[in-house]
């Protein structure tokens, strides 16, 4: 069912479940399912809800757009899927997909991914700070150089 009432913090239209009371009703419905108003979720509920909806709302947007770049965008950023794969691992793995499955897919506009570009960083470019102490003053530097 769609979130609507029943979970205030989530979209709407978010797909959910809810607890469900089940009654008695007339032959030939020998019961009657109501679902049951949830209301907000505690921040770090909504917060895990919200980033799997998310991703399956982009999911949604690829197969309507036919975009396999949308769709690599919703597996990469799957928890599960970063949780163990990284972002080449997670694209080789959406290229295998859309490979097995092109004959359910015939709405998308290329069932290839592009080859992604590489980020090219110069031999000369500066360290980023990981220590507390260097970022602190990274930042003192940066500070001293805006005035």
């Amino acid at each position: 069912m769609t979130t609507g009432p029943w979970i205030g913090t989530l979209p709407e239209d978010a797909c959910v479940e809810v607890p469900l009371e089940v009654g008695a009703g007339p032959a030939p419905s020998p019961g009657r399912l109501r679902p049951t108003r949830v209301g907000r979720l505690p921040p770090q509920l909504a917060a895990l809800s919200q980033t799997n909806i998310t991703v399956q709302q982009l999911a949604v947007e690829a197969v309507l757009q036919g975009d396999p770049e949308l769709l690599f965008a919703a597996v990469a950023l799957d928890p599960l899927v970063s949780a163990v794969l990284d972002l080449p691992s997670a694209r080789a793995m959406t290229q295998e997909l859309l490979g097995a499955n092109a004959a359910f897919l015939p709405w998308f506009r290329s069932l290839r991914l592009p080859p992604t570009k590489a980020i090219d960083v110069s031999v000369g470019a500066a360290r980023a700070p990981s220590e507390p102490d260097e970022l602190i003053e990274f930042i003192r530097a940066f500070e001293r150089k805006r005035r």
